[in-house]
């Protein structure tokens, strides 16, 4: 009997050892190391199968973790065969997940729902109808889970919720049957969730841009011609625009700059939606995010959100001439004319800031 415990503790340790060398590897992402996290994992799993998986629930729970990291480490590689392979990694995880006694441990609940949220994202990556079908699937399998009883100890059930439903979101805006408002409501939840962390936890804030980003892609695609937004949306996409762009500008302050290229598309969207939807704010939405003296802090000034502002200052003067002038000595001319100034003083702004930005 000492034997055999002394066997299974070296089997572990060696397991556990296999995992570490294959999680840095992961975490590096290059392809090369992936597919060396893959054999690294391999060997994990061939040890852990060894160990009496029936007798002691928390050999399954490390065994079905390998298998996730396998999957993880093939949906990066990412080539159509890796896709396939990686779904069955997942399911043998999930296999595993689904014997474990969930209300004995909170770390078993908070996995099986990250096996199904991961097997979706993988599936989703196919991008064909059945693949997105599928993934759709997956996401509500790890609501489910989330919201059953067992999940209430987890230590972070917002965070993973809210990763369900922003992927859930993404993959409802990849059907051609599914009418856009299934989108939004899950982005809406997600978006609520995150708010209470985001400003503290970075991968909460982090999620927090996705989310942004899912709604207003969804808000973009109840657009009729591409370009206008229904009038009871652009509040709500314009105020979320505004919050992931400060949001943003609060991490940069912190020395963190991974959200930029997030960032960037929202501003990018920003200038899309208030020419058409709240052309009077479409300057001070400019302004406040581009330039340094209107803003206690900012993202860099780059080439594409310098030409995402000129491109959406040149299309709200050409609106506005398009339209026509209405009569002079009315409370309509004297906004537009305001709005006109406003618009040349942005672009003068721009020029300058352009100009500083080449020396």
């Amino acid at each position: 009997m000492a034997s055999l415990l002394r066997q299974s503790t070296v089997c572990h340790e060696l397991a556990s050892g296999w995992m570490h060398r294959g999680i840095d590897l992961l975490n590096a992402n290059a392809p090369v190391s992936l597919e060396e996290a893959v054999r690294c994992f391999d060997k994990a799993i061939a040890l852990r199968r060894t160990l009496p998986l029936a007798e002691d629930p928390r050999h399954r729970y490390l065994l079905a973790g390998g298998w996730m990291n396998r999957g993880d480490a093939l949906a990066r590689l990412g080539a159509k065969e890796h896709l396939a392979e990686s779904v069955k990694s997942y399911d043998e995880a999930l296999g595993l997940l689904r014997t474990l006694p969930l209300d004995e441990d909170s770390l078993y609940p908070r996995r099986l729902a990250i096996a199904w949220i991961n097997r979706g994202f993988a599936r989703q990556k196919g991008d064909s109808p059945a693949d997105v079908t599928e993934a759709i699937r997956c996401f509500r399998e790890a609501l489910a889970v989330l919201e059953d009883s067992p999940a209430a100890a987890i230590a972070d059930p917002g965070l993973l919720r809210a990763g369900a439903l922003i992927n859930l979101a993404e993959a409802l805006l990849k059907t051609s049957n599914q009418p856009v408002a299934e989108a939004l409501s899950p982005a809406r939840q997600a978006l609520a969730l995150i708010k209470i962390t985001e400003r503290t936890d970075a991968t909460s804030a982090e999620a927090g841009f996705k989310a942004r980003h899912v709604l207003c892609r969804a808000i973009a695609a109840k657009s009729s011609d591409g370009k206008s937004i229904p009038p009871e949306l652009t509040e709500e996409a314009t105020h979320a625009v505004d919050e992931g762009l400060a949001l943003a500008r609060h991490w940069e302050e912190r020395g963190e700059g991974r959200f930029r290229e997030l960032a960037e598309d929202l501003f990018r969207f920003g200038c899309r939606i208030y020419p058409t939807g709240q052309p009077r704010f479409l300057a001070e939405f400019i302004l406040e995010n581009l330039d340094p003296k209107k803003a206690g802090s900012i993202l860099p000034l780059n080439r594409d959100m310098h030409e995402a502002a000129v491109a959406a200052l040149w299309n709200a003067l050409r609106e506005i001439q398009r339209a026509g002038f209405p009569l002079p000595s009315t409370p309509r001319f004297e906004q537009l004319l305001e709005n006109l100034q406003r618009l040349r003083v942005t672009e003068e702004r721009l020029e300058e800031l352009r100009q500083a930005a080449l020396v």
